[in-house]
């Protein structure tokens, strides 16, 4: 085996919310991904969790906290040097391929500059330095080169890079711009090439909250019991005709300044009334 496997811990991020998407998460990975060499871990908040499809150890905070805290609480008692980062509506579709995660975990050895191996691709100008087959690099100023997506971390490099006060949103969008002061080599899977991690997160799984349509098709696949009722779908026939554009990386960015700045203003009211109490 190789000396990196030990080195190496699957964490599946989730939070109390999500708990009925705990099973099938599970149920699929471990279907998905037999020969996995790598213990497992759940983080969540205050929900115990007994899992019947594999081993999964179980980080909880003990209190609800923001993501961004939440992950550095569990990072931080996690003795691996290696993270494979997962969400918990990331359903592989296909098997997981064990050997080049291996062979990704290799390279992370012999470089030790590389921070992560994203396992999709992400958009961009990316460098074709033909350094490590499957992959390419990202450029030092490049959007969503913090991203969430299924993806093999330098443990501590990543816990530099995560603020306490950050939601997966902060850490993809505001954390991406900050990531151009970092010297680390980021690598992500070229487009149109075989992935380790197949998933595709816009059609299954989750998505504000709701299930994608085609996430019913995948559980009945695997067996998997689910009451689509409680939380509905996401693409409901009411909306299949709306033409849903995509915003621009800018957009994102200034939408998701003045969110904060109305979450920080909604927290200031909040403040001057206990003031008055």
């Amino acid at each position: 085996m190789n000396d990196s496997n030990n080195k190496c811990k699957v964490v599946v991020s989730s939070c109390d919310e999500y708990k009925d998407v705990w099973d099938p998460c599970f149920k699929i990975l471990g279907e998905e991904w037999p020969d996995r060499k790598y213990p497992v871990v759940l983080l969540t908040e205050i929900e115990y969790y007994n899992c019947e499809f594999m081993d999964v150890e179980v980080c909880r905070t003990g209190k609800v906290m923001v993501w961004g805290k939440r992950m550095l609480t569990c990072l931080k008692s996690i003795e691996e040097e290696y993270i494979i980062l997962l969400l918990d509506d990331f359903y592989p579709l296909k098997k997981v391929d064990q050997i080049r995660i291996e062979k990704c975990l290799e390279w992370m050895e012999e470089n030790k500059n590389i921070a992560v191996f994203c396992l999709n691709n992400v958009p961009g100008e990316n460098i074709r330095d033909g350094k490590y087959k499957g992959f390419e690099k990202r450029p030092r100023k490049s959007d969503y080169k913090f991203n969430c997506q299924p993806a093999i971390w330098r443990k501590d490099r990543l816990m530099e890079f995560i603020k306490p006060n950050e939601t997966p949103w902060d850490f993809e969008i505001i954390g991406s711009i900050r990531s151009a002061k970092y010297d680390d080599d980021f690598y992500c899977a070229i487009e149109n090439e075989p992935y380790i991690f197949t998933h595709m997160f816009a059609k299954y799984g989750l998505r504000q909250g709701k299930w994608g349509k085609a996430t019913k098709e995948l559980f009945s696949k695997y067996n998997i019991e689910m009451d689509f009722s409680v939380r509905g779908f996401y693409d409901s026939e009411e909306n299949e005709n709306v033409l849903i554009v995509e915003p621009t990386f800018i957009q994102r960015v200034i939408r998701h300044i003045k969110w904060r700045r109305r979450e920080l203003r909604i927290k200031m009211a909040k403040l001057r009334v206990k003031r008055y109490e």
